[in-house]
């Protein structure tokens, strides 16, 4: 079973950020192995491509089969999927992480969290 973080929702009332109104740089969380730390920047979503994001085409596509983006290739909260790794500083363990990110008005960008999943080491 995978040990999920946060899970994806389809009714998410508010973003977690909105460029330009939201200070926020991160969304800050405990890592399941050691309890330190963990940050995924939120400006790393918009801005980056898959591989400034530490992730594959493969893991991209296994995101997307795990989360059920489905044909339109829209995320659950309606916009664009952005799938990402990001690693714990003091244990090496290693999370994937799953956002959409909307842009209503030019350069002002919604950026809802869908999920955060630990890596399963092999």
């Amino acid at each position: 079973m995978k040990k999920e973080i946060v899970k994806p929702s389809y009714s998410k009332p508010y973003p977690d950020i909105i460029t330009g109104c939201d200070t926020s740089e991160c969304y800050i969380f405990d890592c399941l192995i050691c309890k330190e730390k963990v940050k995924l920047a939120y400006k790393e979503q918009i801005f980056t491509n898959n591989e400034d994001r530490n992730i594959t085409k493969e893991e991209c596509d296994y995101l997307k089969e795990f989360y059920n983006i489905g044909y339109v290739g829209k995320s659950h909260d309606g916009g664009a999927p952005i799938f990402g790794k990001i690693y714990c500083e003091k244990c090496k363990a290693n999370y994937f992480t799953y956002t959409g990110v909307s842009e209503p008005l030019n350069s002002c960008y919604h950026i809802y969290l869908q999920g955060i999943m630990l890596v399963e080491r092999e």
